[in-house]
């Protein structure tokens, strides 16, 4: 602890300040230069740091749902395939699985938001974080619609 105290005497502390916000700025070019951060930090004794979320995290375990869904059910490649497994990102980052389905990334709680519309009055949600639960109901709900659409084909 005494060796802590006497390099924080001699600059270290400031020093490894400069050379972690020198990477950050490298790393993200909409941050203030290192001299200026060294300013500022200087000046802003008592501000917190903020750590900013990184969307990229939801949108990559939806494209992981996807391609489960995908190798779980072989999906027909004519027109009248109701499974669409497209990814949009707006107002919030879905999947849609089909018209009746969709999962959204909620990044605000890092929660899945899993909705069917069942019939024209019914609803089913199921929200969580845990992605496993999520992939396990997904894959059930596509693979029971897939099951009723080949029965049918093969009923007509």
């Amino acid at each position: 602890m005494a060796a802590c105290s006497a390099d924080a005497g001699n600059g270290v502390v400031p020093r490894l300040r400069g050379l972690l916000w020198r990477a950050l700025t490298r790393l993200c070019p909409a941050l203030p230069s290192a001299s200026e951060g060294q300013a500022a930090s200087a000046s802003d004794q008592g501000r917190q740091a903020v750590l900013l979320s990184f969307p990229i995290r939801g949108e990559a375990l939806l494209v992981r749902l996807a391609e489960a869904l995908r190798d779980r059910v072989h999906f027909g490649m004519s027109g009248d395939d109701p499974f669409i497994l497209t990814i949009s990102r707006s107002p919030r980052l879905r999947l849609s699985i089909d018209r009746a389905a969709y999962v959204e990334f909620r990044a605000e709680s890092a929660s899945f938001h899993l909705t069917i519309d069942a019939a024209p009055e019914s609803r089913v949600t199921l929200e969580t974080t845990d992605f496993d639960t999520l992939v396990k109901f997904a894959v059930q709900y596509v693979a029971e619609e897939h099951r009723d659409l080949r029965n049918l084909e093969v009923a007509s």
